[in-house]
């Protein structure tokens, strides 16, 4: 007897659960829950809070949905109809990387937890969840999805997105809460002069690159201010204040708030990583550079016309689809013939343009701090092959991805990948 689509669901949760342990869930349209799995105590006081679940079921109603919160963990979500009710299926949490205690601290408003040990509960939960990448984590849903609808799914049909989801208000209120708690955690609160970071500040928002370098190379702080700690200690948390400043920095400048918190996100988990002070000096150059350029982009945004602004914003967003310019007109209101005159008249550049070197920015971050292929990351931002990506990348960053990634990978990376043996191609 051929089995109903609920049946397919229950039998795939078992399958994935009993696979790689990841927590699995099937839940009606009121968030009921009609599956759970594992049925651990540690599952049963702790939800993704009401507002993001909401939001994950609504993109999930369109098509499948993979999302990421704060660069620390993943979701997935698919929506099915058995008979005339809707249904979905979600994957998650799975972990990008083992995280660290600030990082479950910054996990913590994700989630509605009915304890009051809040950050007891989310530590347990931790420890039980699997360590996917990125690429792992959309094959399973691929595969879940093929289990459901008997349908296969490329990247470019999911929605792939990387949001807190959390209103702009409260994003604001959290970096501050940062930059505080970033200066209190550790040995000590650290000393830096307030006329320090209105430097810094100042030479992210003015693009002043090698002045940033020399403030870099003498910081005006004790030696026994930082904290009593070793070294390279005291450089990750000087790193630290530097990264909140410039998250600061370039939110005033225009950039999503979202955004600059998970670029400093980046950053500063990879400076965690490093076990050479110099390592760490030079990431936090190659940070500001990034946040730097990141800000004039945000400069360059407020000074286009609100149906621009909209498509720049809308590229930002969807790097990983295939975005045409009869979707970008929909966004702005307006004919596809008059957005492609306008854009290119406010910006100097076409669309195409455009979307090609946002893609090759998010290419730069990508063989810059992760282990992908060249084939992996073309696919992953929707170009039509490697070759094409190539030649793309080449003609705005003036040299090869592979010259890219040994100039500028990390150097953490980069003996992991020697240790590992050749990079793959």
């Amino acid at each position: 007897m051929p089995l109903s689509t609920m049946q397919k669901a229950q039998e795939c949760c078992k399958l994935i659960y009993g696979f790689c342990r990841l927590p699995v869930r099937i839940s009606d349209e009121r968030s009921e829950l009609v599956v759970s799995l594992p049925d651990l105590p540690v599952l049963w006081n702790i939800r993704l809070r009401p507002q993001i679940a909401a939001g994950l079921h609504q993109l999930a109603a369109k098509g499948p949905i993979l999302e990421s919160f704060n660069s620390i963990l993943l979701y997935a979500c698919i929506s099915f109809l058995d008979g005339e009710e809707r249904f979905f299926l979600s994957l998650g949490p799975a972990l990008l990387s083992s995280p660290t205690r600030y990082d479950i601290e910054r996990a913590l408003p994700i989630f509605s937890i009915l304890d009051d040990r809040p950050m007891d509960v989310l530590s347990k939960l931790v420890r039980i969840l699997p360590v996917f990448d990125m690429s792992r984590f959309a094959s399973l849903l691929q595969m879940a999805h093929l289990a459901l609808t008997g349908e296969t799914i490329g990247l470019s049909e999911m929605f792939l997105t990387g949001q807190t989801l959390f209103p702009e208000e409260e994003l604001e209120q959290k970096l501050e809460e940062r930059v505080f708690t970033d200066r209190e955690r550790g040995a000590g609160a650290l000393a830096v002069p307030y006329e320090f970071e209105r430097q810094i500040a100042e030479c992210v928002r003015c693009g002043n690159l090698r002045e940033l370098e020399q403030l870099l190379k003498a910081p005006p702080v004790e030696p026994d201010a930082l904290s009593g700690e070793d070294p390279l200690r005291k450089a990750k948390n000087l790193f630290i204040v530097v990264a909140a400043v410039a998250a600061r920095t370039v939110i005033g400048g225009g950039m999503e708030p979202e955004a600059a918190l998970r670029l400093g996100d980046v950053y500063m988990q990879r400076a965690e990583t490093l076990s050479e002070i110099r390592d760490v000096d030079a990431l936090c150059v190659k940070m500001l550079a990034d946040f730097t350029e990141r800000c004039a982009h945000g400069r360059f945004k407020n000074e286009v016309s609100e149906p621009v602004r909209r498509c720049q914003e809308y590229i930002s967003g969807h790097l990983h689809f295939d975005i045409t310019l009869a979707v970008l007109a929909q966004q702005a209101g307006l004919t596809p013939h008059y957005l492609s005159r306008l854009f290119k008249k406010e910006t100097g550049i076409t669309v195409t343009a455009y979307i090609q070197r946002e893609r090759v920015q998010e290419a730069k971050n990508l063989l810059r701090f992760t282990n992908y292929t060249y084939l992996e990351i073309s696919n992953f931002l929707n170009f039509v092959s490697q070759s094409y990506f190539i030649q793309i990348f080449k003609r705005y960053a003036g040299m090869t991805p592979q010259e890219y990634r040994v100039r500028y990978m990390v150097k953490s990376l980069s003996e992991n990948k020697k240790a590992a043996g050749p990079a793959r191609q």
